[in-house]
């Protein structure tokens, strides 16, 4: 959640804001003993049920955080841990309530309502991904079209970014069928609608209720958002997200410190990007690509660029912090370089697939050793037939989804697999004089964690 100082450096609004704020959430509080909302207006226009109580209830708790932030900036540190304590109960109330841990639903499930509870942050860390792959198995189910509200469409759309699943939110705002802005386009609209559906007689035909997927072009095709620490945008992030049919993007920002340009248009065989970044501010920058050697800037390799640093590679983006200046990189071009996680592949859309079959999606389904388990063991077989259609450059790149591997190793069964796999692995790599993908291998053994100590 951020705050006005990120953008403007002022906390004056906090100031002058906060006793009202504290005085709304003490009646709500109040009306509210069992932190549960009865009453409110939920997800309006979502396509779908909209329950007030497991809608309004994580706008609830949001608004607690919010307070909490506020305080804590405002130095009224008993106020910020009083709203943290309240946030805590109503984030229990909500998972005792709604949360199904065993299928991901969010009551009602909904596109909204795990829109809702995955954006306030209200369910536990560990059951987010179970979550998620409900909400992207709901979106798959209406053929990637959206069914939420004015503010469930700005959530779903802010965390499938966010979780890596750009291309997502991409293919259901890019749809020319109902419902959807393109459907609006088709059917003549020059300006925003009120609703997903045309009215001739009740609704406004000129109303900014879906307008914050422009706020979404911004932050996440062009990549322009202020960094969490940021006091008046004096720290930026540029992360675009470059969905596979897209070819340019143009984008800047009249920041208080001045404009910020996050363009890129892809070529041939690569992606150009022109950042500029204004004087007395500092940018963290995610290129997506995760071969950093590759990187230029100006046809010079970027790691020799002054006011380039170097960070660190994370989900398929090579991370540089830029000082203040204007930058010309080019990097190759890879599909689904929207993605900051494996697109599809991390919950693919067969129904109910056994948990091992993730991994050997990517890494194992061509190997003989493994067909053969298959003519004995059921679950190997389901993998074998749902896998045959995955790329053999798929099959070893055991960086890409450490979450999957920590989910995994903590099944016996599954451990037993991966530590099978991983010495399989081995010396097909070494046969296939695989250099980098050995080292990945015994990078993944040497880190810690618990994947890396089941494999």
């Amino acid at each position: 959640m951020g705050n006005p100082g990120q953008y403007y450096g002022d906390k004056r609004i906090i100031e002058r804001q906060y006793q009202t704020s504290k005085q709304w959430l003490g009646l709500v509080t109040k009306s509210n003993p069992t932190n549960i909302i009865n009453r409110g207006l939920s997800d309006h226009e979502s396509l779908t049920k909209k329950p007030s109580a497991p809608m309004v209830t994580p706008l609830y708790y949001q608004s607690a955080k919010m307070l909490a932030k506020m305080a804590d900036i405002l130095g009224v540190k008993e106020h910020a841990e009083k709203y943290e304590v309240l946030s805590g109960k109503i984030k229990t109330a909500y998972n005792d309530n709604f949360f199904d841990a065993d299928s991901g639903k969010c009551s009602p499930g909904t596109q909204s309502s795990q829109s809702f509870a995955l954006f306030s942050d209200i369910l536990p860390k560990e059951q987010r991904r179970s979550a998620l792959k409900y909400l992207l198995d709901d979106i798959s189910k209406h053929d990637d079209h959206l069914t939420t509200g004015i503010f469930g469409t700005r959530y779903m759309l802010e965390l499938l970014s966010q979780e890596g699943f750009g291309q997502t939110a991409y293919d259901i705002v890019n749809q020319r069928t109902f419902p959807g802005w393109g459907h609006m386009l088709e059917n003549g609209a020059t300006t925003l609608w009120e609703h997903w559906k045309y009215s001739d007689n009740t609704f406004s035909h000129n109303h900014p209720m879906f307008g914050s997927v422009s706020q979404w072009f911004y932050n996440w095709l062009g990549g322009i958002g202020p960094h969490p620490d940021a006091i008046g945008f004096d720290r930026i992030i540029i992360r675009p997200q470059i969905p596979d049919d897209l070819q340019w993007v143009n984008c800047s920002y009249d920041s208080i410190r001045g404009k910020i340009t996050s363009n890129w248009r892809k070529t041939d065989n690569s992606i150009i990007m022109d950042i500029e970044i204004p004087a007395n501010t500092v940018a963290t920058v995610y290129l997506p690509c995760s071969k950093p050697e590759t990187i230029k800037e100006n046809n010079i390799s970027a790691n020799q660029v002054p006011g380039v640093e170097f960070v660190r590679c994370e989900n398929n983006a090579s991370i540089y912090n830029i000082q203040s200046g204007a930058y010309h990189f080019a990097l190759p071009y890879m599909v689904s370089s929207c993605s900051l996680a494996p697109k599809d592949e991390l919950f693919n859309k067969f129904e109910n697939p056994p948990a091992e079959a993730k991994p050997f999606v990517r890494w194992w389904w061509g190997e003989d050793s493994w067909v053969e388990k298959a003519k004995t063991d059921a679950k190997a077989k389901a993998i074998v037939e749902r896998c045959q259609h995955r790329p053999k450059e798929e099959l070893y790149d055991l960086r890409k989804d450490p979450f999957e591997m920590n989910n995994l190793a903590g099944n016996p069964k599954s451990s037993q697999l991966l530590k099978s796999l991983k010495k399989q692995l081995a010396e097909w790599c070494k046969t296939q004089g695989d250099k980098l993908a050995l080292e990945h291998l015994t990078e993944q053994g040497t880190e810690g964690g618990t994947a890396n100590r089941a494999l």
